[in-house]
């Protein structure tokens, strides 16, 4: 099944879903910001580390998009340190790696 925003991540298990493999959305960024929006909406019901980690993947892409606002980039850097936290709140499995990088 396809989330709204176009990526197929609704009814998949954590160890499906891409760590740091992003979608590309060059011809379209908004979709990433509403990737993001889905991704957010989704978080409560499964309080995923792997959800939370594709949040900090998504929020890092936003804050270095030049091509949105000011304002839009700054808010995603704001939120970086409390997603990779809630990555590593919700592993229960031991360390979470969020881009890249072991966190525990």
């Amino acid at each position: 099944m396809m989330c709204s925003a176009g990526c197929e991540c609704d009814g998949m298990k954590d160890d499906d879903l891409p760590k740091d493999d992003l979608p590309t959305y060059e011809a379209q960024p908004e979709q990433a910001l509403a990737a993001l929006m889905y991704l957010m909406s989704r978080f409560p019901a499964r309080q995923s580390p792997a959800i939370a980690a594709s949040i900090v993947s998504h929020l890092r892409l936003l804050e270095s998009d030049t091509r949105f606002d000011e304002s839009i980039r700054r808010c995603a850097e704001q939120m970086i340190d409390a997603w990779r936290g809630y990555a590593v709140l919700t592993s229960s499995d031991g360390p979470c790696v969020v881009e890249g990088r072991l966190l525990s």
